[in-house]
């Protein structure tokens, strides 16, 4: 945004003749790049406070008590306009203004209304006013202890407590815990700990690289190793497809779906199914009563599926569907629906997540024992190389084995033990790797630990490359890569808190790209 000039790709060819102790230094130490403190908010969270001030000094006091009994850990006032310029409230200059934007404050009077009950030695203060700030009155030290040891008076308002009681939240039920062990952390526990478990220093500095070798184990974004990307500009140069799971009732009503979702600028299709289908079942099995159509669309036919697709070419859209047992069976569906609209099978782009394996794990949606499952999803790699070559024969998926509980290292672990058992499958058959390796591809769990998850997706990259190399003999460069698609992280989220919800799944998201 500041128009400065950026490259679109940096290495540590670009940083000279750097000096790490003299131009980048340790946190806590001159020139301080790096923060003021040693381990900065991992040692002591910032102090969070809400910008408030209305009405008269009495009414502002209220509202401060209750965001210091919710978590608020300091204050900060907000002046009504005559108090910025220096106006009593009963000046004519003031008249339509007084508590407005903010409270009205005339007096030592007023200020002492405005903190009534609150320790001002033990809670941080900021006022945000400048003219007459000198002769404010009753003003706070502004580096003070902070609110989180504050007690409020709260006389005998309902809810409220004797003074010298420790601030409380209202209500039950105990505060969200913020990592996986199912309580937030001590006063002398390690806030910065991932949720994995997993050890990780305060401070990292160019030491800890060791005999780090840039070009093997980092390489450039678009070359082999891949840690930094398949593709050299990545979502820089073309954006990801956008596509949202969709899918309920009968055929006809998730088409209208689809056609709205194209219409408001989605670039691809995602179809959920619903659980008889999933399943193997048709509608009228008496195993779907009372699940047809619920969690997903209801196919049970080809006709059905041609209801699904009607009017939306299928050599112009690239779909996506979540299915497993039954996959090869969809996709025989769709395949023939598209030969019905004139597209030939070469030309359809899409997924089919056919990912039998993370099912026996994870979600259980399952219909035959594993050998045979394995031997139908191998046959799909085998048409697919001839006659569909555009298409993904598999999503070998760790999302659904991250939301039945697994840490992100057990995630990468598992699914990439699976990926490596069907590779294995293919070429146990008889298929040259490169023949269907480039259209295996992988489907994340994105979770709220920004730098891990990072991590896990450039070793991830990493793993494949070497192992489909070296340990698989591909030669074609395009099996080397892991193409993944991400989804945030459904167990993350709180039903309740969806403006929260809004700001994880946002942080997610920008871990995955």
């Amino acid at each position: 945004m500041s128009d400065s000039g950026r490259k679109p790709v940096y290495g540590p060819e670009d940083l000279g003749r750097f000096d790490v102790a003299r131009q980048l230094g340790q946190p806590g130490q001159f020139p301080f790049t790096r923060g003021i403190h040693p381990t900065m908010y991992r040692g002591r969270l910032w102090t969070m406070r809400q910008f408030a001030g209305f009405g008269a000094a009495e009414d502002t006091n209220e509202r401060y008590k209750f965001l210091l009994d919710h978590g608020q850990t300091g204050l900060s006032v907000a002046f009504d306009f005559p108090t910025l310029m220096g106006y009593d409230s009963d000046h004519p200059r003031a008249e339509g203004e007084v508590g407005k934007c903010g409270v009205a404050i005339s007096s030592l009077a007023d200020m002492e209304d405005l903190f009534r009950g609150i320790p001002l030695d033990r809670v941080s203060t900021s006022m945000t006013i400048r003219g007459p700030a000198a002769g404010a009155p009753g003003a706070t030290d502004a580096g003070g202890a902070g609110a989180r040891d504050a007690t409020v008076d709260r006389g005998d308002r309902p809810g409220g407590g004797a003074a010298g009681a420790a601030p409380r939240r209202p209500g039950g039920r105990s505060p969200q815990p913020v990592r996986r062990g199912g309580r937030n952390p001590g006063p002398d526990e390690d806030r910065s700990r991932a949720m994995s478990d997993s050890g990780r220093k305060p401070v990292y500095g160019p030491e800890d690289l060791g005999r780090f070798d840039v070009a093997r184990q980092l390489g450039q974004p678009g070359q082999f190793p891949f840690t930094r990307g398949i593709h050299p500009t990545m979502y820089r140069g073309r954006l990801w497809t956008m596509r949202q799971f969709a899918g309920f009732g009968a055929a006809e009503d998730t088409n209208e779906r689809y056609k709205f979702l194209l219409d408001h600028g989605q670039t691809g299709l995602s179809v959920a199914f619903d659980f008889p289908t999933l399943m193997g079942y048709d509608s009228d099995h008496p195993r779907a009563e009372g699940e047809v159509g619920k969690c997903g669309v209801a196919i049970s036919s080809l006709a059905d599926m041609e209801d699904l697709f009607r009017g939306i070419p299928l050599d112009r859209v690239s779909t996506s569907m979540t299915i497993n047992g039954p996959a090869a069976i969809l996709f025989c569906f769709y395949v023939a629906a598209a030969e019905r609209q004139g597209v030939p099978s070469h030309k359809l782009r899409g997924t089919i997540q056919n990912d039998i394996l993370k099912e026996y794990m994870a979600q259980h949606a399952w219909i035959y024992p594993v050998e045979p499952a394995l031997k139908i999803i191998v046959d799909v790699f085998e048409w697919a190389a001839a006659h569909a070559p555009l298409w993904n024969t598999i999503s070998i998926s760790g999302y659904h084995i991250r939301e039945a509980g697994a840490t992100a290292a057990q995630e990468l672990a598992f699914t990439l033990a699976n990926g490596f058992t069907y590779v294995e499958r293919g070429i146990a058959r008889g298929l040259e790797v490169d023949r269907f390796a480039p259209r295996l591809s992988f489907f994340w769990d994105i979770h709220n630990d920004f730098f891990e998850e990072i991590a896990k997706l450039r070793a991830a990259r990493r793993i494949w490359a070497r192992h489909m190399r070296d340990r698989y003999g591909a030669k074609n460069p395009r099996s080397w890569m892991m193409r993944f698609h991400c989804q945030t992280a459904g167990v993350t989220l709180t039903a309740q808190q969806p403006l929260n919800n809004v700001v994880r799944v946002a942080y997610q998201a920008l871990a995955a790209v």
